[in-house]
């Protein structure tokens, strides 16, 4: 891990140690969520900052999706959702076309990450308007109930693929 980097996760926790301790004693009343929100926000922008034009697409697609995680947390602890499941699904989807629009603006000469994003944040506004009334939400966690109870089986046994396929 570059020497940069190294200080951009130490402050990160700095700030949510501080944060963590003001509420503890009172002094701020936050919930966690909004405490994991403003970490997600500051490590999120200062990390595209600064690879934006630097060739770390990779850390790039990680600071724009930390950044737009926190803005959920943060969104979601301020308004009372009846469904959380469908702003997940839907904040996924937006999180994903956000990062390809951000890859596309650093790379625009790769046409893909430009249609992929524009894909993704269309199927996020259509979730949020059709599947209210097709009735798909009733259905999505109905299936979302399912994969609580299968999850760790899933974890498991993607696990042990991973073991067993490993080059030796």
């Amino acid at each position: 891990m570059k020497s940069d980097n190294k200080i951009l996760v130490g402050l990160s926790f700095v700030i949510f140690g501080l944060l963590s301790i003001l509420n503890y004693f009172r002094i701020l009343h936050l919930d966690d969520d909004v405490i994991y929100g403003i970490v997600l926000v500051f490590f999120g922008l200062i990390t595209v900052n600064r690879t934006f034009r630097n060739n770390s697409r990779g850390l790039m697609s990680f600071g724009v999706a930390a950044f737009l995680t926190g803005i959920v947390l943060i969104m979601k602890s301020h308004f009372d959702l009846l469904d959380t499941r469908g702003i997940i699904f839907t904040s996924i989807l937006f999180i994903g076309g956000s990062v390809s629009l951000m890859l596309f603006g650093d790379e625009t000469k790769e046409k893909a990450f430009l249609y992929a994003g524009i894909v993704l944040i269309l199927l996020s506004i259509l979730t949020i308007t059709l599947f209210k009334s097709l009735g798909l939400f009733y259905l999505t966690n109905k299936i979302g109930n399912y994969f609580e109870y299968f999850w760790p089986v899933i974890l498991i046994i993607f696990g042990m693929s991973l073991f067993i396929n490993r080059k030796k």
